[in-house]
């Protein structure tokens, strides 16, 4: 390890490919704890408008699902930009113009997105993926109407380049998109998902539209492969999910089946090979899920290096975990560690509401996974009221969460819809934008990190030379203490909208963490050994490992 210009650390380890799988490396979890009170409640401040983050989504009754949030670097100076859906209204570009130990500032640039005023409107939410494999990160937008993937020139200058991918030109109302490469093809498989078909007629119910794969060859279009995802519900997220721990990501789907006259389908899991995606059946061990899902995250919650699934769905959330040897994917329902009661949950009896984004973070870095839920009615037009609040769930080390919305300054009476998750202060906490039906958007700054004795943290940034320069399905196992935290690169998730910004650990009170990554090639780095209270960026070049420490 030498000294490197302006503080930066740098160190050069060696790649070690072995086969088997991130549950083989992980380590026993940390000692439970029986009591929430004892948790470390993080304090938000909610600051959009005095952060100029200024945006509303505009719905009615087709714009009830949709509104989605992207966090991303889209001018390369490591601070976490903003996309934001905006129904019938523009989507909205924000550059992040934040400078250390200031107060949070946003700049509208919407313009820079290139669509006029019909491609900017009706825009459900995007996901960044690096399409080209330039190093800039690129948007693919989700619309009611033909899907956009926007070119990112590297400062947030984008342009429409739709027809490089292969999507089809379609009217269709997409609310699901994940993405991955596959081994030796230059372009990514893009997953997207369909609601209903507009209906024939007013109180009608229309058929969930077809949903797909499309795979260019080496960035050929016309040479576009599509293929169906089928049977297809009404699907209203994706997940690319290693359930099994071996590197194999198969797709999960959180299907909308109050879209569906009668109620019929269920959510799904499709095993993702080479050439196809199929079905799991019964006989693979899948158990068909008859529930309405709106959301899924994923997260290892209880250290045994599997990951855990949470689906928001229309009674609050349900948490799934693999149940015993993960040689099938057979899920056990562990919803009662969420913490809260399994019922629909109304305003006088009269409009339900829904839970619509999940998303995994550590909001007070005290090395166990945190759980954000926002909720929000589906009828039009919206009455916001205290049913509405949106969730804030601290995990305890038992697997268990606790509600601490209140108490953490977060649960507002707004209708939510879809939410980002990032550092943007660069403080070393995480924040919170949450998309509000017809609305301001809310950004709540997380206070956890302004006392001089806040827990520590890491922030890991994978690259790789050439294709997937960004690493989509490398895992992340890091030891800090005792505890044991496991995290995949993923491109899907969430309602309508993904980020991609460094994946965040929670280190409490150690000073400093083992990692190792398993790319997505199934090689597996060396352990790492990085001190807390940055942000490293571990890249591979061949055989080559190099960590930059970050400051």
């Amino acid at each position: 390890m030498v000294a490197a210009p302006r503080g930066l650390l740098f160190l050069r380890v060696s790649a070690l490919v072995v086969a088997g799988s991130v549950a083989a490396l992980a380590m026993t979890p940390i000692a439970a704890q029986d009591s929430a009170d004892d948790l470390d409640v993080p304090r938000f401040v909610e600051i959009a408008d005095a952060a100029g983050l200024r945006h509303t989504f505009e719905s009615d009754a087709e714009f009830s699902i949709g509104g989605g949030a992207a966090a991303f670097d889209c001018d390369n100076d490591h601070d976490a930009d903003l996309f934001i859906a905006g129904g019938n209204a523009p989507a909205g570009l924000f550059r992040n113009l934040s400078e250390p130990d200031t107060p949070l500032r946003f700049k509208n640039i919407s313009a820079m997105l290139g669509l006029d005023d019909t491609g900017i409107r009706r825009i459900s939410g995007a996901y960044p993926i690096d399409f080209d494999n330039d190093n800039d990160l690129d948007l693919f937008v989700l619309r009611f109407g033909a899907n956009q993937l926007l070119e990112n020139d590297g400062k947030c200058n984008f342009s429409i380049a739709g027809g490089k991918a292969g999507i089809p030109d379609t009217d269709d109302r997409t609310t699901a998109f994940a993405a991955t490469w596959r081994m030796g093809n230059d372009s990514p498989v893009l997953f997207i998902g369909n609601h209903a078909a507009p209906a024939p007629e007013p109180g009608k119910t229309g058929a969930c539209a077809p949903s797909y794969v499309v795979q260019t060859t080496d960035g050929q279009p016309d040479q576009a492969e599509i293929q169906p995802i089928a049977p297809s519900f009404c699907p209203l997220s994706y997940l690319l999910i290693d359930w099994s721990g071996r590197g194999q990501f198969d797709l999960r789907t959180a299907n909308d089946l109050t879209a569906i006259e009668g109620g019929a389908g269920s959510g799904q899991l499709f095993r993702v090979e080479d050439d196809t995606v199929s079905a799991f059946g019964e006989g693979d061990g899948w158990q068909a899920i008859d529930l309405s899902g709106f959301a899924l995250a994923a997260r290892d919650v209880d250290g045994d290096g599997l990951p855990e699934i949470v689906e928001a769905d229309r009674r609050g959330g349900r948490l799934y975990a693999i149940e015993g040897e993960p040689a099938q994917p057979d899920f056990e329902d562990r919803s009662q560690l969420l913490g809260f009661a399994d019922e629909a949950v109304d305003n006088d009896g009269q409009i339900p509401v829904f839970s619509w984004h999940v998303e995994f973070a550590d909001f007070n870095n005290d090395s166990v996974s945190d759980l954000l839920i926002v909720r929000g009615q589906r009828q039009s037009p919206p009455v916001p009221s205290s049913h509405d609040q949106d969730m804030l769930l601290l995990g305890k080390p038992d697997g268990g969460f606790h509600n601490v919305g209140q108490e953490a300054g977060f649960a507002l009476d707004t209708v939510g819809r879809g939410a980002a998750i990032a550092d943007f202060d660069r403080d070393g906490c995480q924040d919170i934008v949450v998309v509000n039906r017809d609305a301001p958007v809310s950004l709540f700054r997380n206070r956890h990190c302004d006392g001089n004795n806040s827990p520590g943290w890491l922030e890991v940034e994978l690259e790789q030379d050439g294709v997937n320069g960004c690493a989509v399905g490398a895992s992340i196992i890091l030891r800090a203490g005792d505890n044991v935290q496991t995290q995949a690169r993923t491109i899907g998730g969430g309602h309508a909208g993904g980020s991609k910004v460094p994946l965040h650990f929670g280190l409490g009170d150690n000073m400093e963490a083992v990692l190792r990554v398993r790319w997505p090639d199934g090689s597996i780095t060396d352990p790492i050994t990085i001190p807390a209270n940055r942000v490293a960026t571990i890249k591979r070049s061949g055989q080559t490992i190099t960590v930059n420490m970050g400051e």
